[in-house]
């Protein structure tokens, strides 16, 4: 007998990313967390990789829960899904997640460079002013002009993750992961 058979089956599988964050309306970092539990379980699951189904509104799953098939009424096993990644990890400066990145290039490339209360916005817990130093200075206002350059406090970071092993250098001097 199949998983299918077991599970009564699943729903078309949606693959996407979205921030874990999108439902964040208030400026603390703290809002940040804590917002998604397991419908089932009630396990935090905001911080990292969980299940949202594309039938039942705002219904979330673990892992855990979703690979055994649970359901609770009114959601089925069988419903369409998407498989939600939390991107809200630094990679250029401590207080900016990956998706706050990603949502101020999209804002720049749509309102333009200057239209910072529209930036701001469209980020959604970052003021303008935040938006247009953190532009300025991490993609602007450096010696390595056009790439982007990480805050000391990561630089930092980088310099102990190749001095253990955890990234190597790139041919253009960056950090790299190792390959296996």
């Amino acid at each position: 007998m199949s998983a299918a058979e077991i599970f009564g089956g699943r729903g078309r599988r949606k693959s996407t990313r979205e921030s874990s964050t999108s439902k964040a309306s208030g400026p603390a970092p703290e809002a940040k967390r804590n917002l998604y539990h397991c419908n089932y379980c009630a396990k935090d699951i905001s911080c990292v990789a969980r299940i949202k189904c594309a039938v039942c509104p705002d219904f979330d799953l673990c892992l855990e829960c979703f690979s055994v098939g649970v359901e609770i009424h009114p959601h089925k096993n069988n419903h369409d899904y998407r498989v939600v990644d939390n991107l809200s990890f630094p990679i250029y400066h401590p207080e900016w997640g990956a998706d706050e990145e990603l949502l101020l290039l999209e804002a720049v490339d749509m309102f333009g460079l200057g239209n910072w209360s529209s930036v701001s916005e469209h980020v959604g817990n970052k003021g303008a002013e935040q938006c247009r130093q953190h532009y300025r200075s991490t993609y602007i206002d450096h010696d390595a002009f056009p790439l982007p350059v990480p805050a000391p406090e990561l630089a930092a970071l980088n310099q102990l993750q190749l001095r253990a092993g955890v990234i190597r250098p790139s041919a253009d001097g960056g950090p790299q992961l190792p390959q296996s």
